[in-house]
């Protein structure tokens, strides 16, 4: 299953100036698999150690020494690491603190071997052990789950991509086509971007086994609480967890998870699970332009998940429902808007830690909401998400007049168009954004 962060590994392979490599991303989400898979197309031979699996191997790294830590690593595998052929994958090194600290020796005294580390509780590592990663020793890349474009491509619907990466204003409305690709996200809606879970839907494994794969990934998330929270907050973490998808479009309010629980023990988990990448924070942003974190708050948030077929299970999806609905009545307001800051987060570029933002003017008598604020170059632009093409715009308008705003989006199950400084994008072409923008 072809990958989008493949095109900046190779990047990086080639860079002159290269650096060892850090993949950040949430469990499961196929960082070791992509690694795996660049080896084989781009290496003689991969060289990995699962510091999970192999907590033995830990004491190589005691050294800060690169070459020794290279000849430790030959003796003990039995494997010979070549720098021009040899890719050195050090896998959940989160695990393995001094692997971190060393990374940064690798670079000054090695920078010709290829090196990559992937670790999906990084940050605690990092906090707990109070280690410091070394600016500009150190590269990041960060991984999603697999966007709608992925997908497409994993279940054999290349030409679809392809006609959604060349649509513009000028064609032509091609129903046939428009109902093919929406037929494949309501699919999409329902399995999620979990590698585990579509490659398991290209092999034709049934609903119920997928709805249970499902089951299992969330297991996995839960049985993680105990790596990075104490006992006690065990249970905020599940009900944070479990309590979040109903709240996907709304302004987090901790009460709204469980009026009984503490605000401060909600508060405390869902930073925990930001942290593990489980959940994404939308900050709201004061309207007034780039960069959008300069004015965002810390305290007005809303949040998704991270995946849109996790969530729809936590929702109770069941097998009646995926065999029974159509797009138009899946895609309601909380699911649309986790798509598009899911798909928002996964088509932007890897080398950054991609953040979120939206804007809101809370006043009882005129109160408006702009579901996302992103930027195309150096413009801020407003997007709202609509669940279908009804829906009146007045929030868009809003910003539009009082910010300055030349130009807004309308994200929805429509058309594409233009009128009337609204750019209207169809929910499947959200990654064609920045294109369709700078088309105008």
């Amino acid at each position: 299953m072809r990958r989008k962060i493949e095109l900046e590994l190779e990047q990086w392979s080639k860079a002159k100036q290269r650096k060892p490599l850090i993949i950040r991303g949430a469990r499961q989400v196929g960082k070791s698999y992509i690694i795996r898979d660049f080896a084989k197309k781009n290496f003689s031979n991969l060289v990995e150690i699962n510091f999970e699996r192999k907590p033995e191997l830990k004491d190589i790294f005691d050294s800060n020494d690169p070459q020794k830590i290279i000849n430790a690593i030959q003796i003990t595998l039995s494997q010979k690491i070549i720098s021009s052929q040899t890719l050195l994958f050090l896998d959940e090194i989160q695990q393995c603190p001094q692997a971190i600290v060393a990374l940064r020796y690798f670079y000054e005294e090695m920078p010709e071997l290829h090196v990559i580390s992937a670790g999906s509780l990084l940050d605690f590592t990092l906090e707990s052990e109070q280690i410091s990663v070394p600016v500009g020793r150190v590269q990041y890349m960060y991984l999603y789950p697999m966007s709608f474009y992925e997908y497409l491509e994993a279940v054999g619907k290349v030409s679809l991509v392809e006609w959604i990466q060349t649509l513009s204003l000028e064609d032509e409305y091609q129903a046939s086509i428009d109902l093919a690709i929406n037929e494949e996200l309501k699919q999409y809606f329902y399995l999620g971007g979990m590698p585990e879970i579509i490659y398991a839907y290209i092999n034709q494994v049934n609903i119920t086994e997928l709805l249970n794969l499902q089951d299992s990934l969330l297991v996995s998330y839960k049985d993680d609480f105990g790596k990075y929270a104490k006992r006690a907050q065990a249970k905020y973490l599940e009900e944070v967890l479990q309590g979040l998808p109903k709240l996907v479009s709304q302004k987090f309010v901790y009460s709204k998870i469980n009026p009984d629980t503490k605000s401060l023990n909600i508060r405390d988990a869902l930073d925990l699970l930001v942290k593990a990448k489980v959940v994404h924070k939308i900050k709201r942003a004061n309207g007034t332009g780039l960069p959008f974190e300069a004015g965002a708050s810390d305290k007005h948030f809303k949040a998704i998940m991270l995946d849109i077929g996790l969530m729809q299970n936590i929702l109770g999806l069941s097998e009646d429902i995926m065999l029974s609905k159509d797009l138009h009545s899946i895609a309601a307001g909380a699911l649309t808007e986790q798509f598009v800051g899911q798909e928002l987060l996964a088509t932007a570029s890897s080398l950054q830690d991609q953040k979120l933002f939206y804007w809101e003017r809370e006043d009882k008598s005129n109160a408006a909401e702009i579901d996302y604020l992103i930027s195309v170059g150096s413009k801020q632009i407003p997007v709202e998400v609509k669940s279908s093409h009804r829906g009146r715009l007045k929030s868009l308008r809003y910003f539009m007049d009082n910010f300055d705003c030349p130009l807004g989006l309308r994200i929805s199950t429509n058309r594409l168009g233009f009128e009337d400084g609204i750019l209207s994008v169809p929910l499947y072409a959200v990654a064609e954004i920045p294109r369709l923008v700078k088309a105008l």
